[in-house]
């Protein structure tokens, strides 16, 4: 049988093109990894930042009771001086 003869130039390419493909593959591999940190350290800080948000809202709900009686305290007093001060009024000039 007739055996081809090679310079052994194909092999040597050969052997570069799968080099490549495992370099390749294993670029995809880091950034796929340093994909899936960055993406990790995003939704810890999201849910960090949701929670203070959430925080907030709950001590807003917590004071908006208290706001609004210290509101009707304040609206009574002020009330009540208001008249004081007019029934003062009418006695200082009769």
């Amino acid at each position: 049988m007739n055996e081809i003869q090679t310079s052994g130039r194909w092999e040597e390419e050969r052997l570069w093109i799968l080099r490549s493909i495992e370099e390749l593959k294993r670029d995809f591999r880091q950034q796929a990894e340093q994909a899936a940190v960055t993406r990790q350290t995003i939704v810890e800080k999201a849910q960090r930042d949701i929670g203070v948000a959430h925080d907030r809202i709950r001590k807003l709900e917590g004071a908006k009771l208290s706001l609004t009686i210290k509101t009707w305290a304040l609206a009574a007093a002020l009330g009540g001086i208001f008249t004081v001060a007019v029934e003062l009024f009418k006695l200082a000039h009769k």
